[in-house]
Formats: C-alpha cells, structure tokens, sequence
C-alpha cells in the first residue's frame, strides 16, 4: 500500500519518466501547497498535446509498506493517477523495479 500525506493513492513507478508528478486533483484534496517553478518543462502527450507542468509540491511524504520517503512532485492537472513516480525519485532511493512473469517472454 502508498499513501500520500498519510493518504492512500494510486501511485505508478514508472522508470520511464525523468520526473515524479501528482495530480492537481490530489493536491486540491490533500491541500498541498504548490509553487512556481523557475525551470520549464513541457510535456508532450500520447495524444500530441503539450502541458507545462510548472508548480512544484516540495517533500511531499510518500509512504510504502510503512516506509515514509520524501518527494518532490510536478503538479499534472489530468493525471489518471493519484502520482507517478519516476527516475528523479527512484534514482534518489536506490529503488529497483522487479517484473514478476509467469514465462520467460515480454
């Protein structure tokens, strides 16, 4: 189970993304305070539509299996997930992602 400031969320580690994100939605619930980022980032989606994802949540506490680890999150209006997790925080944990499958095929 993870949960974000003491609540719980779906979270999704995903080694893919340079940044870790939560959602404007969570933020808004949780009553997050957010600031304005003085580095840029855009986005682009699957869909070809850019975001600029410029206000940060600083040490944000994020807890796993009764573990609590801080982390800084870009704010992403339309994210389909309570946070992701990406490099920047799985890198700062040493954080190893294991894939479990039933065959040896991906």
């Amino acid at each position: 189970m993870v949960s974000i400031c003491g609540h719980q969320a779906y979270v999704l580690f995903d080694s893919g993304s340079t940044v870790s994100f939560i959602s404007g939605r969570m933020v808004s619930m949780l009553g997050l305070k957010s600031v304005s980022v003085g580095v840029h980032l855009l986005l682009s989606t699957a869909a070809g539509d850019r975001v600029y994802p410029n206000s940060l949540v600083e040490r944000c506490p994020v807890e796993i299996d009764g573990v609590e680890l801080l982390a800084d999150f870009r704010v992403l209006e339309f994210l389909e997930f309570d946070a992701l997790l990406g490099m920047d925080w799985l890198a700062l944990y040493h954080a190893h992602i294991e894939l479990f499958c039933e065959n040896s095929e991906i």
